[in-house]
């Protein structure tokens, strides 16, 4: 499930990023390439920034989750 941000989201979100233990100098370590979700535009794509990054945030978490609870 990609999960779409709203703007003010978006930008909380590419402020978490670097919380990602996976992320060092804008690159994933885990893939060994650019991080996806630093290219991303308006959505959450990365499964494992999505899983373990945004729930320590549980306020952006459930806001984002209820934005998408309609099958958006």
């Amino acid at each position: 499930m990609i999960l779409k941000l709203l703007p003010e989201q978006e930008r909380q979100v590419q402020t978490l990023i670097p919380a990602c233990c996976n992320w060092v100098d804008g690159r994933c370590l885990k893939l060994d390439m650019p991080c996806p979700q630093q290219l991303s535009v308006s959505r959450v794509n990365c499964t494992y920034f999505r899983g373990a990054v945004l729930p320590g945030y549980p306020e952006l978490y459930e806001t984002i989750i209820k934005n998408n609870a309609g099958g958006n």
